[in-house]
């Protein structure tokens, strides 16, 4: 155990060091400069978008302005035609990096990348030649890959369930359906779409009982069992959890053949050392991280927690026994990488585990037999498929069922190291305390020392334990006010901490990103550990502003406490529906009006426009404006009013200075006009727009008009999410550092 930790943190050390020595700096260069690069490399992996396909060459080498590289991997996307893995390519296109994260919680792309060792990209790239592969594995293989993809999208009761056998069985996960996928990552359950132990051990292991029943020798045995699961393990791509358990495997057989003791810690640090040092960038891989965490819980802890349920008779209650210290183990292990890396734990997933994991390897034997009868009869195949079918509409609804159930999922916000590290301590303790009371000894005072350890060691579980769900328990009071401005695309999306630590929400919705609530603001809030939101502003219908804050609505993962939208005339259809969801769900909703306010401690948020009753043609002359203040710090919320608005608003002399500006209609020359911005006279104003989006947002006009009265502007397209922080003068904090000027100079 002390040997696998100092292991881990040797590596989390030296091995992103080592990374970047051994990337290959021309390529790099290269990519950050936007030069065109003619690459030779191997087809790795190929897969379909909605955008033509996408391939990973290998083994590259490149000749160019930077220098020469070689040994690098390179992505391609925008391909038209569908290659087959092996062939050899030289292709020819401008070299690009990845997207980082443009929001907290937000996937980077770049990080996942760096963590697959790839090191640029080439849209849609010039091939400049092609040959296919002469190895016999690699046509085998494919012919053997679209055969079974054939077979199951014609067997298969559905598209659904065809997707997740192709997945199982060829690792190749495009194809699920995105709402399964979801649906299985939040329940604690996707981990049976991966290819890992259970996989390969399935093929190896079939393959080792089906020489056993023809008789062969201990070494056939063996040598039939490894090829077998490093076979299937090429077949599928060789993933980082694949090859963890492929060389398990391995070791496992070479233990059968020279009759030695097979130990799995042993085994999981040799699989580590050989994997991280192929692949650095594995040490990030998320694979690898959930897969070890799986695999160090069974290894360190079911041997405890099992020794008590192997001392039962009765065979029935040994087993359920032995299922909950199975699940247990891989539940505690894995809890700081799932609040590490999904800012969330599934409690639920440890119970519907228990049932789940019992039923995978019937799950991939009827996935194995629909590929394998189906080949001879596709009525053969059906039979198979559809009991497969059965299971995984059961499996769907253990997961839907444990979501359903309040508290089942922990919104933890990601874990200081230093908690992380706290709790590997504590459950270390908790090891070697119970351990010792395992050890010889049967006099008074030695039951009662292990009595006292005993009761010790269940202490360090209990804190290890609390430690990390109980952090989010915990009040999050910043310090300060905190306001967030979400990229979205073209959208908008703000989130505002006050410092009595409640959480507001001003609009979420985009035209550009469909999945602004679930995909942008969703990871957000949990990275930060925010579940209650104390009200949700919405400033009016449209799409841009309203589509985000409905998924959110929908999701159960959040308690809103209140829904504010305009006190209008004519709402939208999208106002209604968010309406409706809200008191479905026990969410108050509240329409206002100018003159109306909502306070808090030492704040109001105070709504200037519009009056209510208001009919207005333009939609965007309906939005709530509404004037955030509390002592030293105010914010101008104008949603998508223009210059109309505007002027109602000066007439009436309700602005007043404001220390930031969020900017109307996203920078648009029909919003803040000069007199508006003289009248505001902010520090700063924050633009939301989509990148090179068709509106021209924001338009030159309006960042003349901002230069001309000396206001620092920050925009969501440039700068990512954008963190204003009220301390000891205002501080912005940009996701994106690099600030194009537009041709002009920000003061």
């Amino acid at each position: 155990m002390l040997f696998a930790a100092l292991l881990a943190v040797a590596g989390s050390l030296w091995l992103p060091h080592r990374m970047q020595e051994l990337r290959p700096q021309a390529i790099i260069r290269a990519s950050e400069s936007g030069l065109n690069l003619e690459i030779t490399g191997t087809v790795k992996s190929i897969t379909e978008t909605k955008s033509g396909y996408r391939a990973v060459l290998s083994g590259c080498a490149c000749s160019s302005e930077a220098g020469e590289a070689a040994g690098f991997s390179v992505r391609l996307t925008g391909l038209t035609g569908e290659l087959q893995p092996g062939t050899t390519l030289r292709v020819k296109g401008k070299a690009c990096g990845f997207e980082t994260a443009r929001n907290d919680g937000n996937f980077d792309e770049a990080a996942w990348m760096f963590s697959e060792d790839i090191v640029c990209q080439i849209k849609k790239p010039e091939i400049l030649s092609e040959h296919p592969p002469e190895s016999m594995l690699y046509k085998v293989s494919w012919k053997m890959r679209l055969r079974l993809e054939e077979i199951f999208h014609a067997v298969c009761p559905d598209e659904e369930t065809a997707g997740v056998f192709i997945s199982l069985l060829t690792g190749d996960r495009s194809q699920l359906d995105a709402d399964l996928k979801s649906l299985w990552q939040k329940a604690g359950i996707a981990h049976l779409l991966a290819i890992s132990s259970l996989h390969i051990t399935f093929a190896g292991a079939a393959a080792y009982r089906i020489v056993s029943l023809a008789g062969a020798t201990r070494g056939v045995r063996c040598a039939v069992g490894a090829a077998a699961a490093a076979y299937f393990c090429f077949f599928t791509g060789s993933g980082v959890s694949a090859m963890r358990a492929l060389i398990m495997f391995l070791l496992t057989m070479l233990a059968d053949l020279t009759g030695r003791t097979y130990d799995r810690i042993s085994a999981l640090s040799l699989s580590f050392i050989l994997i991280t040092a192929d692949r650095c960038g594995a040490i990030h891989s998320v694979s690898l991280i959930l897969s070890y965490s799986a695999v160090a819980g069974l290894a360190f802890l079911y041997p405890l927690f099992n020794r008590r349920a192997a001392e039962c008779k009765n065979f029935f209650v040994r087993q359920a026994l032995d299922a909950v210290s199975a699940g247990l183990s891989v539940s505690l292990a894995m809890a700081p990488a799932q609040a590490l890396l999904f800012y969330e734990i599934p409690v639920g997933s440890f119970f519907i585990n228990l049932l789940i994991l019992p039923l995978s390897s019937l799950l991939l034997a009827s996935v194995f037999l629909t590929g394998a009868a189906g080949a001879v009869s596709f009525s053969a195949g059906s039979f198979f498929a559809a009991s497969g079918s059965v299971l995984l509409d059961f499996f769907s609804g253990l997961g839907r069922l444990s979501l359903s159930v309040p508290g089942l999922v922990i919104i933890t916000g990601r874990p200081e190291n230093f908690t992380v590290l706290a709790y590997f301590l504590c459950l270390a303790a908790g090891i070697w305390l119970s351990e010792q009371t395992f050890g010889p000894g049967s006099g008074r005072k030695k039951r009662r020392k292990k009595r006292r350890m005993y009761m010790a060691g269940i202490v360090c579980f209990v804190i290890a334990v609390l430690l990390i769900p109980g952090s989010s328990v915990l009040p999050h009071i910043p310090a300060s006010s905190v306001l967030y401005m979400l990229d979205v695309g073209q959208g908008d999306c703000l989130v505002l901490e006050t410092p009595d630590a409640k959480v507001w929400i001003i609009d979420c919705g985009s035209t550009s990103e469909p999945d602004a609530g679930s995909g942008r603001l969703a990871p957000f809030l949990k990275i930060h550990g925010l579940r209650k939101i104390d009200g949700i502003f919405i400033s009016h219908g449209d799409a841009d502003h309203i589509n985000g804050a409905q998924q959110i609505l929908e999701d159960s993962d959040f308690q809103v406490e209140h829904l504010f939208l305009s006190d209008i005339g004519n709402r939208s259809e999208a106002e209604t529906l968010a309406q409706k969801t809200a008191e479905a769900k026990g969410t108050a909703v509240t329409g206002l009006a100018r003159g109306d306010s909502v306070s808090g401690n030492g704040y109001t948020f105070a709504v200037l426009s519009p009056e209510a009753g208001t009919k207005e043609e333009n939609r965007n002359e309906e939005s709530l404006v509404i004037r955030y203040a509390e002592e030293g710090f105010s914010v101008l919320f104008a949603g998508d009013a223009g210059e109309e608005t505007e002027k109602t608003l000066l007439a009436a002399g309700s602005t007043g200075d404001v220390t930031v500006l969020k900017t109307g209609h996203h920078g648009s020359k029909s919003a803040s006009s000069p007199e508006f911005l003289k009248a505001l006279s902010p520090e700063i104003a924050l633009i939301s727009c989509g990148e090179n989006n068709r509106y021209g947002h924001p338009s030159v006009q309006t960042l003349e008009r901002m230069h001309q009265a000396g206001i620092r502007y920050f925009v969501t397209a440039e700068n990512g999410q954008l963190t204003v922080r009220h301390e000891q003068g205002l501080v912005v904090n940009l996701k994106i550092k690099e600030i194009p000027d537009h041709g002009l100079q920000k003061r």
